[in-house]
């Protein structure tokens, strides 16, 4: 007789679970990452640093504010100067005449305070606008190089000046001319950077409407400051018997080539 096997016949041994690690997405993707639901899948934006909330910006504002207190308290007199030379009532001719070595010193630290503000400007300005979040190197750079890095554009700006007159001055043989409207252009900065040093610290550190309100207002001033720069410099050029089209070729040149340079690169980089 033969022998059929019947669904009694089969009988399952019990399922004994098996003591093996399942790796968790903590093993393979680290301890600090989450599980994604379907919800939740949406790639999240990378959080943006902002560049005025960091300790090299504060520094800035801190060197900024200590020097102009400095200016303020150990120059008052050449202050004055440049005040009157402000409302026209002095010539930069007989200022330059008068100098003394603490005026070239006072001149010379007026300049540092306007390559900080200029950087604390730029910093403050593209972190409100924000600009800052638009440039590629942001996610690469620390915040912390940011300012240190626009710090160098004015001083590469101030040098690139002074090396395009002077060989322009050694070419058609008149220094004289050159070095005195340097110094013109130094007593507009300076007087400049000096007024304007008192509403970029009332924004500096803050938020709020009144910051748009400060922020907008130096934007104002800083056009009019700018505007009685050009007037200086056009009856500079026109007193020396010099043409409007001279004029106009040094501005290009000299003054708004590296600024629109600048401009390009940014536009380009957004």
């Amino acid at each position: 007789m033969r022998g059929f096997v019947t669904d009694c016949d089969c009988y399952l041994s019990d399922i004994v679970p098996l003591h093996v690690h399942v790796p968790s997405e903590a093993d393979i993707f680290g301890v600090h990452s989450k599980l994604v639901t379907g919800e939740t899948g949406m790639p999240q934006p990378i959080e943006q640093l902002s560049w005025v909330e960091n300790y090299t910006y504060e520094g800035l504002v801190i060197a900024i504010f200590i020097l102009f207190c400095y200016l303020l308290y150990n120059f008052r007199g050449d202050i004055l100067q440049l005040l009157r030379f402000l409302a026209m009532h002095t010539s930069s001719e007989k200022i330059y005449a008068e100098q003394k070595l603490f005026f070239k010193r006072f001149i010379n630290l007026s300049t540092l305070l306007g390559i900080l503000l200029i950087c604390g400007l730029s910093v403050k300005l593209c972190d409100y606008f924000g600009l800052d979040g638009r440039l590629p190197a942001t996610g690469i750079l620390n915040v912390n190089l940011i300012p240190v890095i626009l710090l160098l554009i004015p001083g590469i700006i101030l040098l690139y000046r002074y090396l395009v007159t002077g060989i322009v001055g050694a070419v058609t043989r008149n220094q004289a001319f050159f070095k005195s409207y340097r110094f013109m252009s130094h007593l507009s900065g300076s007087v400049s950077f000096l007024i304007l040093t008192p509403f970029f610290l009332l924004f500096a550190l803050g938020d709020g409407n009144s910051t748009t309100f400060f922020i907008y207002l130096t934007i104002t001033i800083v056009a009019a400051l700018y505007l009685l720069y050009l007037g200086k410099s056009y009856r500079f050029f026109i007193e020396r018997n010099i043409s409007i089209l001279q004029w106009i070729l040094y501005l290009c040149t000299v003054e708004w080539f590296p600024v629109s340079l600048l401009l390009l690169e940014a536009m380009r980089m957004d």
